[in-house]
Parts: structure tokens; C-alpha cells; sequence
């Protein structure tokens, strides 16, 4: 009786032995591990690689945030570039203009002085021709702006395109730093997932979403262990039974054969 409960025993243990390798066995194959299964990481690696994750997604989001103001930034500059230097040339142009006009006038004024009467006729005219030339430059520049305003308005713009490039420089600044830290994040999760025999390659995520599967992984194989040796316990145990029912076979296959 005693061998036949240990023999249902035997049985028990090696049912359970088989699902426990089964188990392990397509763990194994979903996860593609060979026979170099990854470590399991400690509270503190997976706290840090937590935190390296949750900074490089932030760091992640706040570099295309800063791209595109500086994308933009990149736009507005050139706008104002385009626009400083129209007003420049328009605040040149006008000014020269003015000045020309105003020493022709100002050199016959005072040629008129010092010329004979039949002269200063001449100068007059050719002043009143002046003066009349000066007055229809006048309208047209007047139809535009005033020669003040165009400069304010060009003062205005040069101080905008400054304001502008200030602001580019700083967002650069910014986009440098954050690329630096974001590099410096991924080092760091490199050589935390080197050094637990991951795949540098593999994403923070899936390495977490691992470790459940690992100590199921570790624990399957302490347990088959364990119900290797009961078995193997077992079946020496079992090892008189078995020779006895052999013995048994052996005997009773002796007496049929005698009977023949």
C-alpha cells in the first residue's frame, strides 16, 4: 500500500515537473531569451531607469516645443531682415535727396550775390527751377512718409530684428542644453541595461514590462529543481517496488510458459 501511495505521489510530481518546464519554456520563447536570460533589476535600477524615462519623454517633448519656436523665430528674423533693409535704403535715398537739393539751392542763393544783373537773372530762374524740382520731389516723398518717420520707423525695426535675434540665441541656448541632457539620460539608461545584460536597443518600457515575467522566470526555475530532486527521491525510493513488480512479470511469465 505504501508503494502504490508513493508511486500516485510520483506521479503527482512528475505532472507538476512537466507543466513547470512547459511554462518556463514559452516564457523563454516569448520574450526570446536564450540561455542567457537578462538579470533581474534591483528597486534602485528600476526607480532610475523610471526616472531616466519620465525625463527623456519630458526632455523629448520640451526639444520639439523649442524647435518650433526656434523654426519660427528662424521666419520672423528674415521677415525683419527683409523689412530693416528696405527702410534702410528708403531712409538713405530720401536723405541724400533732401541734401542735394538743399546745398544746389543754398550754392545759386549765394552765387546771385556776387553776379552782375544780367546774370542774377539766370540764377533766378535757375533757382526757381530748383525750387520747383525740390517741390515735386517733395510731394512724392510725402506720399510715402516723411523722411523722420521713415528713420523712426526704421529705428523701430532695427530694434525689433534685435529684440528677435535675442530671443533666437536664447531658444538655441535652450535646445543646446536640453539635447545635452537628454543625451546625457540615455547614457546613463545604456549603461544600466548593459550592465543587467539587456539589449542597449531595447525601450526603457519594455525592460520594466520584463521584470514581472523574470521572477516568474527565476522562481519556475527553482521550483523544477526542486521537483527534480523529489522525483528523482522518488523513483529511488520506488527502486525495490519496481525490481519486486519486475520480478512479479518475470515470474509469472516463467509459469505460463511452463503450463504451455
Amino acid at each position: 500500500i505504501r508503494d502504490r501511495q508513493q508511486l500516485e505521489v510520483l506521479k503527482l510530481k512528475q505532472a507538476q515537473l512537466t507543466k513547470l518546464t512547459t511554462e518556463k519554456t514559452q516564457l523563454l520563447a516569448q520574450h526570446q531569451w536564450g540561455a542567457q536570460v537578462p538579470a533581474i533589476l534591483t528597486d534602485d535600477q528600476v526607480e532610475q531607469l523610471q526616472e531616466a524615462s519620465d525625463q527623456q519623454q519630458r526632455l523629448a517633448t520640451e526639444q520639439q516645443v523649442l524647435l518650433s519656436k526656434t523654426e519660427g523665430l528662424q521666419t520672423q528674423v528674415a521677415t525683419q531682415e527683409q523689412l530693416v533693409n528696405q527702410l534702410e535704403a528708403t531712409t538713405v535715398r530720401s536723405t541724400t535727396q533732401n541734401q542735394t537739393i538743399f546745398w544746389g539751392v543754398g550754392g545759386i542763393l549765394l552765387l546771385t550775390i556776387f553776379l552782375p544783373g544780367v546774370f542774377k537773372v539766370g540764377a533766378i530762374v535757375g533757382l526757381l527751377v530748383l525750387g520747383y524740382g525740390w517741390y515735386q520731389r517733395q510731394q512724392v516723398q510725402q506720399q510715402l512718409t516723411q523722411g523722420v518717420e521713415q528713420k523712426a520707423q526704421w529705428q523701430q525695426a532695427l530694434a525689433q530684428l534685435d529684440a528677435l535675434k535675442d530671443e533666437q540665441q536664447t531658444q538655441a541656448a535652450a535646445l543646446t542644453a536640453s539635447q545635452a541632457q537628454l543625451q546625457a539620460s540615455q547614457q546613463q539608461t545604456t549603461a544600466i541595461l548593459t550592465e543587467a545584460g539587456y539589449a542597449t536597443e531595447t525601450s526603457v518600457s519594455v525592460v520594466l514590462n520584463q521584470q514581472n515575467d523574470l521572477k516568474r522566470v527565476a522562481q519556475l526555475t527553482t521550483e523544477i529543481k526542486q521537483q527534480t530532486v523529489a522525483v528523482a527521491t522518488l523513483q529511488n525510493q520506488l527502486t525495490p517496488y519496481y525490481q519486486q513488480w519486475q520480478f512479479a512479470q518475470e515470474w509469472v511469465g516463467a509459469l505460463q510458459g511452463s503450463d504451455a
